[in-house]
């Protein structure tokens, strides 16, 4: 899921005419609310930005054996699985 959501990301995007700065990167655990969750990919777009809007999505964390848990708007939103 989150390589579909980078590709739809980067298809937008025309090649050559910016660097790339978004970042994945791999967590041990967070916790949201009451629950920890392990094993963690958190995507974080950065590129781009200048053309986001207000609902533009811009980090996702995904937790092995849950999917989507957590994942923040541009107009600071926090939409959370707890």
């Amino acid at each position: 899921m989150l390589l579909l959501v980078f590709l739809l990301l980067m298809s937008r995007c025309r090649p050559c005419e910016y660097q790339t700065i978004s970042t994945l990167s791999l967590l041990d655990s967070l916790r949201i609310g009451n629950s920890i969750y392990r094993g963690l990919m958190h995507f974080c777009c950065l590129d781009l930005a200048e053309e986001w809007e207000n609902h533009t999505v811009k980090e996702i964390y995904l937790a092995k054996n849950y999917g989507l848990i957590l994942y923040k708007l541009q107009n600071a939103l926090v939409y959370s699985r707890d």
